[in-house]
Formats: C-alpha cells, structure tokens, sequence
C-alpha cells in the first residue's frame, strides 16, 4: 500500500491510496467494447507489468476509470489488480457526460427525423425556430433522453424514459443507428462539440442526459452497466507508471505479499508531480499527474 496525499488549491489535501484489490470485489460501471477488450487481453499476454492503476471509488468498489484493464485482466485469470482508491464523493471529483459528434452524415435533420419515428415512440422534430439552447436545457432538466442538433438548425428530441440508464441505452442505440446511415461519431466535451456545431465542423451533436454520483454507484452495485462512453470522470490528480509486476497479480501470491512488494517498490522510486491537462500515452484532463520513475 502507498499513499498520496495532494494539497488542492483550496488547502484542503485530497487522498489516493494506491493497493492491490481482488478483482472479483469490484463493481463495473460501464460495458466494454469487444475490440478494445482483445485489444488489451493481447498486450497483456506479452507484457510482465501493469502501467497504471485503476480509478476505484474506495467505499463502493466500483471502478471509475479502468473497465477494460479490470475485465482483460479477469479473463487472462488474474485474481488482483492495483488500484488508486479514492473517495467518489469527495468534491473535486467531478463526472461528466460525453456529447456526440456525427459527420459524413449527409442526410437533414427531417430525413433522419422520418428514418427514427419509424422505430421509436416519442421522437418529436423541432425545425430551425426551435432555440438550440431549450433542447440542451431539456435534456439537461430531464424532459428528454436526448437530443440531436443539426447543422441546418433544425433538432430531434426524444421524451424521457424516466431512468437513466434507459436513457443511455437508448443513447447507444441512436449511436448505432445514426452509424449504420454512413455517420462517423466522435465523443466531445459539451463545450467542445457545440462549438464544433456551431463552427460547421460537424454536421450533427448528440445531447446527453447529465449523471450524478450516485446513479453511477447504484447501477454499477446493482449489477448493471451503462453502455461504452457513457462517463467522463475527471478527478483532481492520477498516478501513472507504477509498472507493478502482473507475476504478483496471480492466485499463488497472497494478498499481503502482494501489498507489501507495492509499497515497498513504491517507497523506492522517485514521484514527478507534473502539471496535467496533457498528452502522454493519451490526454489526461487531471490537474497533476503523479508519475512513478
């Protein structure tokens, strides 16, 4: 066991204690994409480290950021992985939702409009006079699951399912839907894919329903998952580069043996705290990254 105690802007100190967690007590939160999944369980067989830990809330044990390590883990029969542990709760945790991109769409909002009412109840059209502004605010009120935004002005939305992980299977299936018309999706920041809209980038946005902490919890500990791409969590620092040794990962190592070879290993290595909102091996949204050499 390791721990970092990180001093946030407001003087308060924010905890992640890095530890060594059976797998089989973890809670997923989101599906897996198959292609990604083989993708991982392939680097994993050639590979004798892990690199980064994964994101864990510390009270309910359900994974934040990290599904696909869980999971490729799993299957190659791994009983522990590392997690940085952390409490969801804390305030300078914040989750957030991830917006759609469509292009090579091709298609106006009243074609895609005829193509959708043909599968589902409650789509309504909303042409050009209809302010974007009220769709985004509707989704985010909860009067609707979501909402598409055209390029020509023009708008989809359809009614609330009332849950709100209902809402976010309905979201992926509008993904696939809109993908199988010759659509490419990409995944923004509300901020970001608006802007992209409203640049003509993009020919299309999909508003997504915002999450709360606690539907999260309470889907993941139900057994339940959102489908992929449904969270974006950012929290105030992340550990990267543990390169823990997957040989003490497995069945024949106890649980304790395995905690004290991390915090001893730990112990001996130099921490960089680095300012994050970069791109290392991808773009980390933390504030500071704490990097393990």
């Amino acid at each position: 066991m390791f721990v970092i105690n990180h001093r946030l802007a407001d003087g308060n100190y924010f905890k992640v204690v890095l530890d060594v967690v059976e797998i089989s007590k973890l809670s997923l939160h989101e599906e897996t994409v198959s292609s990604a999944l083989r993708r991982l369980v392939s680097l994993f067989k050639k590979s004798r480290f892990l690199a980064h830990p994964v994101i864990v809330d510390q009270n309910s044990l359900v994974v934040l950021d990290g599904m696909h390590r869980v999971t490729a883990l799993k299957e190659l029969g791994y009983k522990y992985i590392v997690a940085a542990l952390v409490d969801y709760l804390h305030p300078s945790i914040k989750v957030y939702n991830w917006y759609r991109t469509f292009t090579s769409l091709g298609k106006s909002g009243e074609t895609i409009y005829l193509r959708l009412k043909a599968t589902f109840r409650d789509v309504e059209y909303h042409d050009p006079k209809v302010d974007r502004e009220y769709i985004v605010n509707g989704v985010k009120n909860g009067e609707y699951s979501l909402g598409l935004l055209f390029a020509d002005g023009s708008s989809i939305t359809v009614d609330s399912s009332g849950s709100i992980i209902n809402d976010y299977r309905l979201v992926s299936l509008f993904d696939h839907l809109i993908q199988d018309l010759g659509a490419s999706i990409g995944y923004y920041a509300e901020e970001e894919a608006l802007e992209a809209l409203h640049k003509g980038s993009v020919e299309a946005v999909e508003v997504t329903p915002p999450l709360k902490k606690k539907d999260i919890i309470d889907v993941a500990v139900s057994g339940k998952v959102f489908p992929p791409k449904t969270t974006r969590h950012v929290i105030p620092v992340r550990p990267l580069y543990i390169n823990y040794p997957l040989k003490y990962l497995k069945n024949s190592v106890s649980r304790d043996v395995a905690r004290k070879i991390l915090g001893k290993m730990l112990s001996s290595r130099l921490i960089v705290k680095i300012k994050g909102q970069v791109k290392i091996d991808r773009f980390y949204e933390e504030d500071y990254l704490y990097v393990f050499i």
